[in-house]
């Protein structure tokens, strides 16, 4: 059951790793979602094959980057520029937010790094949940921002009306 659990987790956390820099750099999120969903399933499948090999951490992540980096070109059939640029972006900022929550968690407990990251209780579980929900909130704010305010053809000059894309 645990592994189901942890798969279900990196699915989401993948989705939102790859969702991200799509989203950031402009592309048709829509065209994507097929090879998003994809990618993520496949990587899921990779990371939880990962975990019963007695590799370190640092090349597991290592393979894992090489693998997303094969992947997304062929997939969103981007060139290499670009494979490098998602890549990167999504893992460098999915990274980053992850790191920042778990300072915070520290910084309010007594916890250290370590057994936040990487213990066997429910902590990483929760840190991953969130970070996922996080990243996915401003993926969304992204791509869907709030109306704006322009003025009506033919209204007057002080009356600004709410704009639907």
């Amino acid at each position: 059951m645990d592994y189901l659990f942890t798969f279900v987790i990196s699915l989401f956390e993948w989705i939102a790793l790859l969702t991200f820099p799509v989203v950031f750099l402009g592309y048709p999120y829509r065209i994507y979602i097929k090879p998003i969903l994809f990618l993520s399933i496949i990587m899921s499948v990779v990371s939880l094959l990962l975990r019963f090999t007695p590799l370190s951490t640092v090349f597991v992540i290592a393979v894992q980057i090489l693998l997303l980096l094969c992947l997304v070109k062929w997939l969103y059939k981007v060139n290499s520029l670009e494979t490098i640029v998602i890549s990167s972006m999504g893992y460098g900022f999915y990274s980053f937010i992850q790191l920042l929550i778990t300072e915070v968690v520290k910084s309010i407990s007594t916890v250290n790094y370590f057994k936040i990251l990487f213990s066997f209780s429910d902590l990483p579980f929760l840190l991953r949940t969130i970070t996922f929900l996080f990243v996915m909130a401003i993926s969304y704010l992204v791509n869907y921002p709030p109306p704006t305010l322009r003025l009506e053809a033919g209204a007057s000059s002080d009356l600004c009306v709410f704009a639907e894309r």
